[in-house]
């Protein structure tokens, strides 16, 4: 089984975890995820199966026992194994996303500094290059949009666009990528304009308003 595939068991076999009527009709594989669920550690599957709550008389022991208790250990071992590989994933984008989050609050103060509020000036994050209709536009060769981390615009016009960083992270090839975002938008007959992912409101970006990179710890 594919980890795709297996990742989406695992969510789905989670949740009938949670309807005790449900588990009458899990397949002997998918009986495997009753471990999952609190990491239980048994010598048998009619022992595992015991102590995560299911009694003899709500499965057919035979469907797990005889010939086929080899095959599902091993798929259980390896099940739980891709759990832990997923849930480790998970927990990894995670902190990788709250760490971006937090570069990228950093640069908040100083945006207000350079563009004061009280002057007319409007700072939102998380802005998509679009087309003048609204539509984001996809790039064929990565097959991505182009999210910017910053914009500061006033009067409905961009005036600066800021991407926040790591000190050591490259960026030439998210620049090219934006770049290229740019120019289909423009071969389009359409200007460039900035979605802010909030509120929805389309803001203009004129040619001169180039992307600044801001690196921080």
């Amino acid at each position: 089984m594919e980890r795709a595939q297996l990742a989406k068991r695992i969510i789905a076999c989670e949740k009938a975890l949670s309807n005790s009527q449900e588990l009458l009709f899990l397949d002997r594989f998918d009986l495997a995820f009753l471990v999952l669920r609190d990491k239980i550690t048994f010598q048998s599957p009619k022992e595992r199966l015991e102590k995560a709550g299911i009694s003899s008389a709500q499965w057919d022991e035979s469907r797990v026992i005889r010939d086929e208790e080899g095959r599902f250990l091993i798929w259980l071992e390896h099940a739980i194994t891709e759990m832990k590989r997923v849930k480790k994933l998970a927990k990894r984008n995670k902190t990788l996303k709250n760490e971006a989050n937090e570069r990228e609050m950093k640069a908040l103060p100083r945006l207000k500094k350079m563009w004061p509020p009280e002057e007319g000036y409007k700072v939102v994050n998380e802005v998509y290059l679009v087309y003048a209709w609204g539509e984001k536009a996809i790039n064929p060769r990565t097959k991505k949009g182009r999210r910017i981390d910053w914009m500061v615009y006033k009067d409905d016009v961009a005036v600066a666009l800021v991407e926040v960083t790591t000190r050591k992270e490259k960026k030439g090839p998210q620049m090219k990528h934006e770049k290229e975002v740019k120019n289909i938008i423009r071969k389009s007959g359409s200007k460039v304009y900035g979605q802010v992912n909030k509120t929805g409101d389309v803001i203009l970006i004129p040619g001169r308003v180039r992307t600044r990179i801001w690196r921080y710890d």
